[in-house]
């Protein structure tokens, strides 16, 4: 076989993949997308790690979902970070141009400046022509990264683009949404209630299955490498059917057999490039790491190393990753246990929260991450303020929470996106100890920061909040945080209906008051 000494890689690393024949495992996802337009759902919503396969998702939908009526316009938000919406719209209407192929002499662009003086007009006098262009097309607008607006800080940004688009798909039947997010599950609710009128799905990118992961082994080096069963079960065990890890790892598999003109794979080549396939593996393990937190990231390092130690005693259990901190001194406290719920819900860990599911990443942490380096990190964090937001609520006696949590707060939160979730802990006690001064001043700032993610936790405080000054009839108050609601979401039906409760109860509240003024000075009924 000298002749294969100079053949090419045929595995991808860290480039989208356009061809539909070496996309494996999302014939279903492409199924639920093409169902969710002949149904005519407005806005699909699909999420999952990075480097698990959206833009080669992205790439492939308009070849891949079979519906003749519908073109797609594919728009990366990361692009456009620190833009005005009038710019991003600008920009869209360029992207739309070029994908559709219309000559610009044809449909006038309209520029940032038109847009700064009327932002209608993108639809009005731009969109509606595209559209008696396309006869009778329908557009499906295929949105990816826009996380990346959140993570520098034009948040307010991302929340005005949805919140226009949402204006449109409204009166628009012919514009559909597809939105790519990140692993922040917990947000997902939270985007969607920004297309509240409109009709949604969401669903999960995932893992490949075993039958989809062997295909992603195997058919890009067919006839040239041939793999051993208990080899391709060796690389399924070590990338859990993660796609960039098995594409990760047969590269360096190839790369060998080519090196020693080998072609035949069994479970020792598996192990031979483990270290090679870290090594190329570390710009996308830097994703897994830096957007965890520091009680995150000490979690993390602890199941790996409590697996570790499972694997060096041949045991058939790890044990509690806790276990191993008290060792180290760290006590179990909610901050810890709240990360190992994140873990588990980013898919990094198992349910049972003592194993990692990507046992590539497992070796990488022990490696580049040893437990006492990321512990020592906990300590430098336990001494700053933030940490003890977590604890607070517990700590302390109910009257002395309202002051010391607020205080605690003002010093504690940070313009890191993921850090706001440390601070909306302690806004969840405040809120489950009916706080609602406590809470309204966290969700206030917290909002600032990321009203995205924080919004319906925001309104919720404060819908509690007038509740509560509604039973104490303090009825201008409970009105004015309804009107707040409706200033942040007008669509709030329900609010605008408890104002007029209010009202009501406020109108017989005073002729109850003159009723019983006019009987204590012994006026007639008749006359009252």
């Amino acid at each position: 076989m000298a002749h294969l000494a100079s053949r090419r890689n045929p595995y991808i690393i860290g480039r989208p993949i356009d061809d539909p024949k070496l996309l494996f495992g999302r014939q279903d996802l492409f199924c639920f997308v093409e169902d969710n337009l002949s149904q005519d759902i407005k806005v699909t919503l699909l999420h999952g790690q990075r480097r698990i396969g959206k833009s080669s998702i992205i790439r492939n939908i308009p070849k891949s979902v079979k519906l003749e009526n519908f073109v797609f316009i594919p728009f990366n938000l990361e692009d456009y970070t620190g833009e005005n919406l009038s710019t991003i719209l600008a920009e869209l209407a360029k992207e739309i141009i070029k994908h559709l192929e219309i000559d610009p002499k044809e449909i006038k662009l309209p520029t940032s400046e038109d847009l700064d003086q009327d932002k209608s007009i993108f639809y009005s006098q731009f969109l509606t022509k595209i559209f008696d262009e396309l006869d009778r097309k329908k557009i499906v607008f295929l949105l990816d990264e826009f996380e990346a607006l959140i993570y520098n800080s034009s948040a307010l940004m991302l929340k005005k683009f949805f919140t226009y688009l949402n204006s449109v798909i409204q009166v628009e039947d012919k514009l559909f949404l597809i939105i790519f997010a990140g692993r922040q599950a917990a947000n997902m609710p939270n985007l969607l209630n920004y297309f509240q009128d409109a009709s949604t799905r969401e669903t999960e990118i995932g893992f490949l299955n075993k039958d989809s992961a062997i295909q992603l082994i195997t058919y890009p080096a067919q006839g040239i490498l041939e793999y051993k069963p208990e080899a391709i079960q060796a690389i399924i065990e070590l990338s859990a059917g993660h796609p960039y890890f098995i594409q990760v790892i047969c590269f360096a598999i190839f790369v060998r057999a080519r090196e020693l003109d080998e072609w035949h794979i069994n479970v020792q080549d598996i192990d031979n490039i483990v270290e090679k396939a870290i090594e190329n593996a570390e710009a996308g393990l830097a994703w897994f790491w830096d957007g965890l937190t520091i009680p995150e990231k000490v979690v993390f390092c602890a199941v790996a190393e409590s697996q570790k130690i499972a694997i060096e005693k041949s045991q058939t259990l790890t044990e509690n990753p806790f276990k191993l901190l008290n060792k180290y001194g760290i006590e179990k406290t909610e901050v810890l246990k709240q990360a190992v719920k994140e873990l588990i819900k980013y898919n990094f860990l198992y349910e049972t929260g003592n194993k990692i599911k990507i046992e590539l990443v497992r070796r990488w942490l022990l490696q580049r991450h040893p437990l006492r380096q990321e512990i020592k990190e906990l300590e430098k964090f336990k001494e700053e303020e933030n940490y003890s937001t977590y604890e607070v609520k517990k700590q302390l006696a109910p009257q002395e929470k309202k002051h010391n949590n607020l205080a605690t707060y003002n010093t504690a939160l940070a313009p890191n996106f993921h850090r706001l979730n440390f601070d909306l802990v302690l806004a969840e006690g405040c809120l489950h100890n009916q706080d609602y001064t406590t809470v309204l001043e966290i969700y206030n700032r917290a909002d600032k920061a990321d009203p995205l993610g924080n919004k319906e936790g925001f309104l919720q405080a404060i819908e509690k909040y007038a509740d509560e000054l509604k039973q104490q009839h303090d009825w201008k108050q409970a009105k004015d945080l309804f009107n707040k609601i409706l200033e942040i979401e007008p669509l709030k039906f329900y609010a605008e209906n408890k104002k007029r409760e209010i009202e009501i109860s406020e109108e017989k509240e005073k002729s109850q008051i003159i009723l019983n003024s006019h009987q204590k000075r012994g006026y007639p009924k008749g006359l009252m």
